[in-house]
């Protein structure tokens, strides 16, 4: 499965198609090719196709591998789907889009955790989204509810949501080696830390100096709470993460100039690179299935930002700014 990956090049040529319509050509004739055939497609139909393409894949892994590594691919990127398409939901409907538009933008999944997702685009409210979670595993997003119906903002509920999946993630963890937990835990910490700190920036530029309220962190990792209320009370950015050291000074730099998708790049290029580093010589072992899926995550994110990019007119080097190129 590895040789079905993008390279490089392949990325940029598709980065610097003229449009559109240049960018199915190219990307016809790659891997994906099986697919578009005689497709009409928009944006968002290509979406669908992409994340098909690597539901599919998951698939194959999750049934050729252990039960202790299947259980964890599932709970890390089945789960990390579902969640993606509660948040679209949540987004759609406190925006006001209509539940059609909604919809055509969800991964094409089955519910993972007994979540009916026609039930949630139906809602109308937070408190009847929250309400039609009740009996799933995401019970206690009514916990953040009130921050969100308080403040009229909707991120806490997102990272909420973040912080479940972590849960999940390290109770299905505890089934691998003390090994392979380290390289999860590793990647987990500054997930989170990055979410947490990028979180209390997004407060203190909201809401001014004002303590946030308890339990608006859900989880705190390696960044005390001390440091995120400091950056919250003391609104000096560049000087508490510079404290912080390496990684997360290198990761949440461009946050100086309020580039949060350049930081989640930057995140996203560090965790590829751990992961990169921890593959053994083999192809079966947890740290290169680990890294294989993550490439392919990586590669359908990227792909579904050039093709965003080409709609939208932005320039191939903005576009390639934005996008992982794989070592």
């Amino acid at each position: 499965m590895r040789a079905e990956l993008l390279d490089s090049n392949t990325l940029r040529n598709l980065a610097e198609a003229r449009d559109f319509k240049e960018f199915l050509e190219i990307l016809s004739k790659t891997p994906y090719g099986e697919e578009l055939a005689n497709a009409e497609i928009d944006v968002l139909e290509l979406e669908q196709i992409l994340n098909k393409k690597f539901l599919e894949r998951l698939n194959k892994i999750i049934i050729s591998s252990p039960k202790e590594i299947s259980e964890f691919i599932k709970d890390y990127y089945i789960m990390g789907l579902e969640i993606k398409n509660l948040k679209r939901i949540l987004r759609g409907k406190f925006s006001g889009m209509p539940s059609e538009w909604i919809a055509r933008s969800l991964i094409p999944m089955r519910p993972y955790l007994s979540v009916n997702f026609e039930e949630l685009l139906e809602t109308k409210t937070l408190e009847e989204f929250v309400e039609a979670l009740k009996e799933t595993a995401y019970a206690t997003l009514s916990e953040s509810l009130r921050i969100c119906v308080e403040h009229e903002v909707l991120w806490p509920m997102e990272a909420c949501l973040n912080g479940l999946h972590v849960d999940r993630i390290e109770v299905s963890l505890m089934n691998l080696s003390p090994e392979d937990r380290v390289i999860v835990k590793r990647v987990l910490q500054t997930r989170m830390d990055i979410e947490n700190l990028l979180a209390a920036d997004k407060w203190g530029k909201e809401f001014g100096r004002q303590t946030p309220p308890r339990g608006y962190f859900y989880r705190i990792y390696g960044v005390p709470l001390e440091v995120l209320e400091s950056l919250i009370k003391t609104r000096d950015l560049e000087e508490i993460i510079k404290s912080l050291g390496p990684p997360y000074y290198q990761i949440l730099k461009p946050l100086l100039e309020d580039d949060v998708a350049l930081v989640r790049r930057y995140l996203q290029r560090y965790i590829y690179e751990v992961l990169r580093k921890s593959k053994t010589r083999s192809d079966f072992a947890f740290p290169a299935i680990f890294f294989l899926l993550t490439s392919f995550e990586n590669e359908i994110e990227n792909l579904a930002s050039i093709a965003w990019g080409k709609e939208q007119g932005v320039p191939p080097q903005k576009i390639l700014k934005y996008i992982l190129l794989p070592s």
